[in-house]
């Protein structure tokens, strides 16, 4: 706003003013003008005053406009991560593209905007499954290595994406495969064999078969006797 701070001016007195020094009158109006300048620099003002009497003065005055900063930054996290702004606000946690805008007071009593831009970089998540014999050892994707694996693992490795600088997980399940040591005949278990008894000097040496085996047509329970 353009002050108008004349004294003992008359009524009917008519103004004029010259706001950028070009020579043209840009205002007529009595008492202060509001006008925007249309960017920062120096301008030169005059305001003329011409009363009834044909009696006529001018003042100028030099006008400085301070810049206005209006700033756009752009900025990439990984999710989850916190960010502070400009005006120092701060955000936690963020999962998903944030705007905001910070007003900031300059060194010259201006005000001035900074509008971030947050963009959420993409995690990568993989699920891998593998195998290992009882006791074996299986290395997972971070290095880290498990040695004597009897049963199930699930294990989650972090490593850093190779095109962002956020952390990508990779869950590895490994699977602990058995030997089944039993031996089936015709669909019968062959039981293991009871210590050899000795009765009256004779050693009887027995082979046992399970109730089902002796039904098959084959399969009769036999002993048979050394003597010494």
């Amino acid at each position: 706003m353009l002050s108008d701070l004349s004294t003992q001016v008359e009524p009917g007195a008519t103004y004029a003013w010259d706001v950028d020094n070009d020579g043209v009158v840009d205002y007529t109006t009595v008492g202060d003008v509001m006008h925007t300048f249309p960017g920062p620099g120096t301008y030169t003002v005059e305001l003329m005053v011409e009363n009834t009497d044909v009696c006529k003065d001018s003042t100028t005055i030099e006008v400085t406009v301070n810049p206005v900063y209006d700033e756009v930054v752009n900025v990439t996290i990984c999710s989850g991560s916190d960010y502070t702004f400009p005006d120092g606000t701060e955000q936690t946690n963020i999962t998903q593209d944030v705007v905001q805008v910070s007003t900031l007071t300059s060194s010259l009593n201006c005000d001035s905007t900074v509008t971030t831009n947050i963009t959420v970089g993409a995690d990568f998540q993989t699920a891998e499954t593998a195998s290992v014999c009882a006791g074996g050892s299986f290395t997972f994707p971070d290095g880290t290595t498990q040695t004597d694996i009897t049963q199930q693992v699930v294990y989650t490795s972090t490593l850093q994406a190779t095109t962002s600088s956020c952390d990508s997980l990779v869950t590895t399940t490994v699977e602990v495969i058995t030997v089944d040591t039993a031996v089936t005949v015709n669909g019968a278990d062959l039981l293991p064999m009871p210590p050899m008894p000795i009765t009256n000097g004779l050693i009887a040496i027995m082979a046992f078969l399970p109730l089902q085996a002796q039904m098959l047509p084959f399969s009769c329970p036999w002993a048979m006797a050394i003597t010494r």
